[in-house]
């Protein structure tokens, strides 16, 4: 397994957040990770680059187990893996290609030139092209989304975790989002992680859906047994974040 999760436990001042979650994600697929609002979806996920430490349970990436780690062994770690943010952190003060040229100077040593070429690469297949030298606070949400993707890609993950992605997002934004997401995915053959509450997003892209529920693993499957599953927790979840809030 690319990533895996085994009997995880986390809990902060004394409330259980994650509780004896089990979960293995398939390399090279795209498997989102949904559930209501502080049900632990992000804390999970932050578990793979070591922010966080379990609790309980065992954490596993590329063969290694990574709570077991020190910080100079996770630096390992977090070179195979890339995390985008909701928020895309752009440097205000940088341009987009700045932004995506300098963690290329700094992981692989790549001079100036070299480092500029790369990243006006990656902009372009992320379809960004006019907008390359302009700063974040001159392009729209999209363009500084778009940016932060290949500021992640172009170090050359091995895994990438998407936290919400396309929150704040128009519809038009959010479905380039989706369809970047997957291209990737496919093209570079890197496993891929997604947190998201965005129906369209889980149902148009995902290889695979984990729900979680009260800090559980509640339900696992493709898109397509989800959305057949007649378990009333998922349903009403499903149906919640489409017509309103869920009340169970």
């Amino acid at each position: 397994m690319s990533i895996e999760f085994k009997s995880l436990c986390k809990s902060f001042d004394g409330s259980r957040v994650l509780e004896d979650v089990s979960l293995a994600v398939e390399p090279g697929e795209v498997l989102f990770v949904i559930g209501t609002s502080g049900t632990g979806k992000s804390v999970l996920m932050r578990h793979v680059i070591g922010l966080h430490r379990p609790d309980s349970g065992e954490v596993w990436v590329h063969g290694q187990r990574v709570d077991l780690l020190s910080e100079r062994e996770l630096f390992e770690i977090r070179k195979r893996c890339g995390f985008v943010f909701q928020h895309p952190a752009l440097l205000d003060f940088l341009s987009l290609e700045e932004n995506v040229a300098m963690p290329l100077r700094r992981r692989f040593g790549l001079g100036r030139k070299d480092a500029t070429e790369r990243a006006v690469s990656w902009l372009s297949q992320v379809g960004i092209t006019k907008d390359a030298r302009s700063l974040p606070s001159e392009v729209g949400p999209g363009i500084r989304k778009r940016a932060s993707i290949a500021r992640v890609v172009a170090l050359g993950p091995e895994y990438i975790v998407y936290d919400e992605p396309t929150t704040g997002l128009d519809l038009v934004n959010a479905r380039r989002i989706d369809n970047l997401i997957r291209r990737l995915a496919t093209e570079t053959k890197v496993t891929t992680v997604v947190v998201s509450h965005d129906l369209r997003s889980i149902f148009g892209i995902a290889d695979r859906v984990a729900f979680l529920y009260l800090g559980r693993l509640h339900a696992l499957g493709s898109p397509e047994e989800l959305r057949e599953s007649n378990d009333p927790i998922l349903s009403q979840f499903l149906r919640g974040r489409a017509e309103g809030p869920m009340v169970l």
